[in-house]
């Protein structure tokens, strides 16, 4: 079948073939002059490819004579041959240009046209050769695993993706659309090399939407297709598998170990060829309570940085050798002493003498000085969260993090925001204010007095935690990694957030034993191929694992 931009192509020159190739010049070549003599020929070839790399004359189609400034067609007496050859005749000086309309269907990809200048009056004028490139086709079906039933899919759009000489990268070229029962097909390729692909979000939840062919999950997995003049490729079948997610798990003996497991891992701060990271800066907050980490994630995100858990009183071991290894710019310590205290600061000073600690009076204080250390030059969201619970909170670090803003605690059900609150509002420039959390954490007044100072924002929201995580992560674009952190215990998900935070992808929530149902359709309806799981068994079970197990 044509593809939908051939379709309107055919319409479009059905008008312009209707002119009548023999009459008056109903307009002016540009540069002719209009008491020159119209005396002057060009004449010229229409030539045709062939898969040999010959070419044959071509007259399936209707000549034009044009002007080069405005695109009018002038009404030009033309002689067109069996042979190919043609005299466009009666013409003044000046320059032209020559445009063969092909007569679809055709076997060459487009209409071609070239520049001719007439010289002087009275001139013969040889115009070089209209060559019309040969077309490449593609064709076949699509399928989808539904139930372990190989069925036909009618509705399934196909991208035909054309690689770049110059950056070596795909771009999109075309699209075509498959009819039933799931036949496609597409033509008028130009010679280049190609990539295709399948999606459709019509046959199953549990049918993977997006295939490059043949079977290729991800783009960098797809076999070229090499388009010479005239080459067609037929048999282009693929099926749509069953979704399945490739489950990865960061963990370690506690959530110390599973914080340092997490900078070692592909997605953290990995080595490189035995060669360890430039890490810019390093967060230092407590593993043993929650408030102070929570804000420390997005700043970390934000400048590039990492986050790692301590004890109150000491740095583990696997925790001191992260350090060692990551040898961070600057360490930053988040909370006072009573969270971290003045010997952890000394042995991590002894580490790296460029460390500093942000502390304020309480969490929220805290919050606020960390959002103001991180984005000095304002930010493009702000996120809003109960300070008095962790699960909004962690699942708004990732999303703060995408958007270039912090994460705020604040008083939720103060009945209005706090005058230190507002005055960092309008130091990060007066972003839209995202409030996280139901009226049950964040009540409306403080709602409405943050978003009359951002003059803009909103409410995101669920039933519960879960439902929250899902809805946050709704807010942002689709991602092939998909981080799962314990709803029920802060340290894995401090952990998880910050990691999901670096590398832009989302983190849900979920229970111990089993997915919530709103999370597993989530991220199965996704682009998601692999699920890292953040925790030990004792968070996250092995039923969590590829989601295998849903709740109720």
């Amino acid at each position: 079948m044509l593809s939908t931009r051939r379709r309107s192509v055919v319409s479009a020159l059905a008008a312009v073939m209707a002119l009548t190739l023999v009459g008056l010049v109903v307009g002016t070549p540009s540069d002719a002059r209009a008491d020159a003599p119209a005396a002057s020929t060009i004449s010229g070839r229409v030539l045709g490819q062939t898969a040999d790399g010959g070419v044959i004359p071509v007259t399936s189609g209707t000549l034009h004579l044009l002007v080069p400034t405005s695109g009018h067609a002038l009404a030009a007496a033309v002689e067109f041959r069996p042979d190919g050859t043609y005299t466009f005749s009666g013409l003044g000086p000046g320059r032209y240009n020559v445009y063969f309309a092909l007569r679809y269907p055709s076997i060459y990809v487009r209409n071609v046209r070239v520049e001719v200048t007439v010289p002087t009056p009275d001139s013969d004028t040889v115009a070089p050769d209209l060559v019309l490139a040969l077309a490449g086709t593609f064709s076949g079906t699509v399928s989808a695993l539904v139930d372990g039933v190989v069925t036909p899919v009618g509705s399934a759009h196909i991208e035909v993706l054309v690689k770049d000489a110059a950056t070596g990268t795909f771009r999109h070229h075309e699209d075509a659309y498959a009819t039933w029962p799931g036949a496609w097909s597409i033509g008028y390729l130009p010679s280049g090399t190609y990539r295709l692909k399948f999606e459709d979000d019509s046959s199953s939840p549990r049918t993977r939407d997006i295939v490059y062919w043949p079977s290729a999950l991800r783009s960098s997995g797809a076999l070229d297709l090499v388009v010479t003049p005239g080459k067609s490729f037929t048999g282009l079948d693929v099926v749509l598998p069953d979704r399945s997610l490739a489950s990865h798990r960061i963990a370690g003996a506690d959530r110390f170990g599973t914080s340092a497991a997490s900078l070692s891992s592909r997605w953290g701060f990995p080595d490189s060829a035995g060669v360890a990271p430039e890490v810019p800066v390093l967060y230092i907050a407590s593993g043993r309570d929650f408030p102070d980490a929570l804000s420390a994630g997005p700043a970390a995100a934000r400048q590039d940085g990492a986050l790692l858990l301590v004890d109150r009183d000491g740095i583990p071991e696997v925790v001191r050798d992260e350090i060692t290894r990551l040898s961070p710019d600057r360490i930053v310590v988040v909370g006072g002493e009573a969270a971290v205290s003045a010997s952890v600061f000394e042995a991590l000073e002894s580490m790296q003498p460029s460390i500093e600690r942000i502390a304020g009076a309480d969490r929220y204080e805290t919050s606020r000085l960390v959002a103001r250390e991180a984005f000095p030059d304002g930010a493009d969201r702000a996120y809003f969260a109960t300070g008095a619970s962790f699960p909004d909170a962690l699942s708004a670090g990732p999303a703060a993090a995408r958007h270039g803003g912090p994460v705020v605690l604040v008083r939720g059900l103060a009945g209005d925001v706090d005058t230190a609150t507002a005055e960092l509002v309008v130091a990060l420039g007066a972003p839209p204010a995202i409030i996280v959390g139901g009226l049950q954490v964040v009540d409306r007044g403080v709602e409405n007095s943050l978003i009359a100072i951002s003059r803009a924002g909103g409410r995101i929201s669920g039933p519960d935690r879960f439902a929250t995580s899902v809805a946050l992560n709704a807010e942002l674009p689709a991602s092939e990694t998909a981080f799962v952190a314990s709803g029920r215990g802060f340290a894995d998900a401090l952990v998880a957030g910050a990691a999901a935070a670096r590398v832009g992808a989302p983190l849900y929530l979920s229970e111990r034993s089993c997915v919530p149902e709103g999370v597993r359709r989530a991220v199965l309806d996704g682009e998601a191929l692999d699920l890292v799981l953040v925790g030990g068994d004792a968070s996250l079970g092995t039923g969590v694992e590829g989601f295998s197990t849903p709740c109720g």
